[in-house]
């Protein structure tokens, strides 16, 4: 009804935002997730940084990275690097796969409604 237009449309909004804060953090925390699994894995591959833990370099980063002798400071800035683009790009089909879906959702949803029907 006219009548309730204004609490729809606060409602709406309202769902909108925290809508998008949710799939921000819960995309947050798969980028973070994914870069530390990556970033181990990537350091237990090669054996000059197969003894490092990854953990360490997300704590202390740049007075420990600092530390090593120059060779190694570049493998391990190669290998973060190499899980953050990882992390990005599977959080980015992620989310294209969501999208991809409420897509879909939403055209079967309307797919029989009609426009300026009472």
């Amino acid at each position: 009804p006219k009548t309730r237009r204004g609490s729809a449309s606060g409602v709406y909004n309202s769902m909108r935002y925290v809508g998008a804060t949710l799939g921000i953090a819960v995309l947050g925390t798969l980028i973070t997730g994914l870069t530390h699994a990556r970033f181990r894995y990537e350091l237990k591959k090669t054996p000059a940084t197969a003894s490092l833990h990854a953990e360490d370099y997300f704590t202390m980063g740049k007075e420990l990275l600092a530390t090593l002798p120059q060779h190694t400071q570049e493998l391990v800035t190669d290998n973060f690097i190499e899980a953050s683009f990882f992390a990005y790009t599977i959080v980015t089909f992620v989310a294209a796969g969501v999208a991809l879906l409420a897509l879909i959702l939403a055209m079967s949803y309307f797919k029989n409604y009609k426009v300026g029907r009472k």
